[in-house]
């Protein structure tokens, strides 16, 4: 992360923080702390931070893939521990001045600072790349410079493909469901371990062999 800040820039790197989950053992304050260790080291190198609640009830495979690993006691957040977690990171961002979002939150946030989350955020991407006249032409076409559409670009931008709540501008997602390998229990991308090892094997073999495919489930 560090690294990568330095070589193309702290405005281009996005810390994600993600998401927070409950457990018997994982506790609101264990999850601070955890962010705290990674905050004071990586702040000086961001500009933005994006958090997410998990959603466990939404997702019949996230439900499925919790229990089948053991973590039946995953779950999610009531509104006083969101509110007690939101404190405690407005408390550490006092010493580390980032812009901090929610991912795709319907509680309203503000009053810790937090904001409603855009990974793929117009401001971020306006700010970033002015010197792009394609993309600046893309997100301010001539003709359609009314009052609404600059007061709120989303209007015309959002990305339909992401949940309501969700503020991300229109983009091109390179990622694919059900290929990565880590295997956390509570990711929703992936359907089951067993499907994600298969077609990494696959790949695998494949590439060993001088195959080269243009995905990693073609």
């Amino acid at each position: 992360f560090i690294r990568l800040s330095k070589r193309i820039g702290s405005g281009r790197v996005v810390w994600r923080f993600d998401p927070l989950v409950l457990t018997e053992r994982i506790t609101v304050d264990n999850l601070l702390e955890r962010i705290r260790n990674i905050g004071d080291r990586i702040a000086p190198f961001t500009e933005r931070m994006v958090f997410s609640f998990v959603d466990i009830e939404k997702y019949g495979k996230v439900r499925r893939n919790l229990a089948r690993q053991g973590f039946s006691g995953a779950r999610e957040f009531s509104d006083n521990e969101a509110a007690e977690f939101c404190n405690g990171l407005a408390g550490l961002n006092e010493r580390w001045g980032l812009s901090l979002s929610a991912c795709s939150e319907r509680r309203d946030l503000s009053a810790y600072g937090i904001g409603r989350g855009q990974c793929i955020s117009y401001d971020l991407i306006a700010k970033e790349f002015s010197n792009d006249p394609v993309l600046m032409e893309f997100l301010h076409p001539p003709g359609q410079q009314t009052l609404s559409i600059t007061k709120d670009p989303l209007r015309r931008l959002k990305d339909p493909g992401q949940r309501s709540a969700c503020r991300c501008i229109v983009s091109k997602d390179i990622g694919q469901y059900s290929t990565c390998p880590h295997l956390c229990a509570y990711c929703y991308a992936n359907t089951s371990p067993a499907v994600v090892l298969r077609r990494f094997a696959r790949h695998c073999a494949d590439r060993d062999a001088g195959i080269v495919h243009d995905s990693i489930v073609g």
